[in-house]
């Protein structure tokens, strides 16, 4: 009984605090992880942001999403603030969502940042003051909760 009251309470909690990733980094034959192409940037200047998803078994894995969200990035302050999304929280799409993973496969999702708080798009983008910014993704499927382990930025 105290397994099927702890999934639900860490779901939860994965989903109301993004300033800790509470998952583990690899559980039920995947593995998430999260790199950058620069450990220090200037403000402007691009850094990108890969996070992958890899299928470890030898079958095929169904994940089942309650949203159009599947691989989710945050930037925390050195205080541990979140900072990106803004507001708090990614707004997604309300429909159901699937991804399949064949046995090996991987999944990656990229995103730019250039030290401001929203990833490089059309929108006016707020820069962020110069601190050591920690950058972490998370997985929240039905199926499984990860979350890949933090890497520092230094936006100087």
């Amino acid at each position: 009984m105290r397994p099927q009251v702890f999934a639900p309470l860490t779901a939860l909690t994965l989903f109301t605090c993004h300033e800790q990733p509470l998952a583990p980094s690899s559980a039920a034959g995947l593995t998430l992880t999260l790199s950058v192409t620069r450990s220090a940037i200037r403000g402007g200047e691009p850094d990108t942001i890969t996070v992958a998803l890899a299928n470890t078994t030898n079958q095929i894995v169904s994940l089942h999403f309650a949203s159009g969200c599947q691989l989710l990035p945050y930037i925390t302050n050195d205080r541990g603030s979140l900072v990106l999304p803004a507001g708090g929280a990614w707004v997604c799409t309300a429909n159901l969502s699937q991804l399949d993973l064949a046995a090996g496969d991987r999944r990656t999702s990229t995103f730019v940042w250039t030290g401001s708080t929203e990833f490089a798009s059309e929108m006016p983008l707020l820069p962020l003051p110069a601190a050591t910014y920690s950058i972490y993704a998370t997985l929240s499927a039905q199926e499984v909760h990860l979350a890949a382990n933090p890497v520092p930025v230094q936006l100087r």
